[in-house]
C-alpha cells in the first residue's frame, strides 16, 4: 500500500512538472488533465486513509497482544492461587493434550501459546523450544 501511495505521489509530481513545462500528451486537454489529477488525488486520499486505519488496528492488536503476554507471564502465579475449577479452565484453555504414563508427564500446548513463548524468548534473546514438554517424576512410586 505504501508503494502504491508513493507511485501515485510521483505521478502527481511528474504530471504537474509536465503541465508546467507544456509537455502534456498530444490531445490531452486541461479538463482531461484536471480529471486525471482529481482521480489520482481521490485514490491517494483513500489509500492514505486505509493505511492509517491499518496502522491504528495494528496498534490496537499490539496492545491486546501485550495484555495477553502480561497475563501469560503471570499465569503460573494465577494458577497456583486459583481454585480447582479455575485451574481446570486454565488447563483446558492452554493445553491441547496432557498425558502421564507413571513416569513422564507430556504436555502439548495450543499453537498460540508456542508463539507467545517464542516471542517472549526472541524478546529476551533466546532460541525456540520444542512443541511438547516432558516432566519426569524423580520420585517414582514403588
Amino acid at each position: 500500500m505504501q508503494k502504491k501511495i508513493e507511485q501515485i505521489k510521483n505521478r502527481i509530481k511528474k504530471s504537474y512538472a509536465d503541465k508546467l513545462d507544456g509537455n502534456l500528451p498530444y490531445g490531452m486537454t486541461n479538463k482531461d488533465w484536471e480529471k486525471m489529477m482529481s482521480d489520482w488525488s481521490v485514490e491517494l486520499n483513500q489509500l492514505e486513509n486505509k493505511l492509517e486505519e491499518r496502522k491504528e488496528k495494528s496498534k490496537i492488536l499490539y496492545n491486546k497482544l501485550s495484555l495477553i503476554m502480561a497475563f501469560c507471564n503471570h499465569l503460573p502465579e494465577l494458577f497456583r492461587l486459583a481454585e480447582p475449577q479455575v485451574k481446570r479452565e486454565i488447563i483446558q484453555t492452554c493445553i491441547r493434550t496432557l498425558s502421564y504414563n507413571g513416569e513422564t508427564l507430556k504436555i502439548e500446548l495450543f499453537p498460540i501459546f508456542y508463539k507467545l513463548k517464542y516471542w517472549k524468548k526472541v524478546k529476551n534473546g533466546a532460541g525456540s523450544g520444542s512443541r511438547t514438554h516432558e516432566y519426569r517424576n524423580h520420585n517414582p512410586r514403588p
